[in-house]
């Protein structure tokens, strides 16, 4: 939430503090809690970019 109000006001110090939270904390979740490998997330997003 606090990513998406930081970019609506355009203020880029707190968005790249806020995108770093979200970044890392989606690392946590996706690596430690349910051991997805990282590759099939950017294998997938290289297939939707693909497209």
């Amino acid at each position: 939430m606090e990513t998406a109000l930081a970019a609506m006001v355009n203020d880029h110090e707190e968005l790249t503090n806020e995108a770093s939270d979200l970044i890392y904390h989606l690392m946590v979740l996706l690596l430690q809690d349910q051991e997805l490998d990282l590759r099939k997330v950017i294998g997938r997003l290289r297939e939707r970019h693909q497209r």
